[in-house]
């Protein structure tokens, strides 16, 4: 970890406008730090398209061959691409929540995971929280091909190596659509589960991605990734990956007093939506 950390270019001045900042300031400061990348196509016949860079992206490092596929651990040869036992791309903010086939949302790397294609029509648009044991559809594994993953009726709960990644990329994703641009949506994480719709571009759980990005640290696979992107295709970075302790000033909670006259005071979280 220590070791990539050091090769890690990140340019002189580059979160600058971020310092000292918390809360929205926070967020709207990383928006216009990583907004104005560039667009990679989600497909392309004739150039260079999200496929081919999470060939380099999410590369076996055992073997140059193959794909590393998000909830499985498994790996799957490079030219299996597109294949109906292969693998495709997975987006981590599902694509029905705000992202609806449009670039840059669409096709952004931070958001694209190789996975199997099976796995991808399981999880679906699920949103992401611990698995209840008592939905009548908890599985674990949530499916034969993704042994590290359980799922219930709403939610998918990925591998606990996995965890804290994917949280980064969710946050990623709220920081840099705000719906300031035309073209682009406004992403929104929250814990009202009963929200997410294909109508509302919300995407949960915030508190439990919370938690995945505290148990789960940055280490040195994610920062390379971050690092690729950067270097070869956006030109943009993850600032949670560079920055963890941003996570929480930026989406924590804030204690809210409700009685400030009580003997004893009550409070309430209110988190950062």
């Amino acid at each position: 970890m220590f070791s990539w950390a050091a090769q890690a270019q990140i340019p002189a001045g580059y979160y600058d406008r971020a310092a000292g900042k918390s809360g929205g300031e926070l967020r709207w400061a990383l928006h216009v730090i990583v907004r104005n990348h560039r667009v990679i196509p989600y497909s392309s016949a004739t150039q260079l398209d999200t496929s081919d860079a999470l060939k380099r992206l999410e590369e076996d490092p055992t073997d140059t061959n193959l794909v590393r596929l998000v909830y499985s651990g498994l790996s799957a040869p490079k030219a299996h691409f597109g294949d109906v036992s292969g693998w495709n791309r997975e987006h981590l903010w599902p694509n029905s929540y705000g992202l609806d086939d449009v670039e840059p949302a669409f096709s952004d790397l931070h958001n694209l995971r190789a996975v199997d294609a099976t796995v991808n029509s399981s999880r679906g648009n699920k949103w992401f929280d611990r698995s209840d044991l008592g939905d009548a559809r908890y599985a674990k594994p949530a499916h034969e091909e993704a042994l590290l993953s359980s799922a219930d009726s709403d939610s998918w709960e990925p591998g606990e190596e996995e965890k804290g990644d994917i949280a980064r990329a969710l946050f990623y994703m709220a920081v840099r659509y705000t719906g300031d641009k035309a073209g682009e949506p406004r992403l929104v994480l929250t814990d009202r589960t009963d929200e997410v719709t294909s109508s509302t571009n919300l995407m949960s759980r915030l508190t439990t991605l919370l938690l995945w990005h505290l148990a789960d640290p940055v280490d040195a696979r994610e920062q390379r990734r971050n690092e690729l992107v950067f270097a070869l295709y956006q030109g943009n970075r993850n600032p949670f990956v560079d920055h963890p302790e941003w996570v929480v000033h930026a989406f924590g909670p804030r204690l809210e007093v409700l009685c400030p006259q009580c003997e004893q005071l009550e409070v309430s979280p209110r988190l950062n939506e």
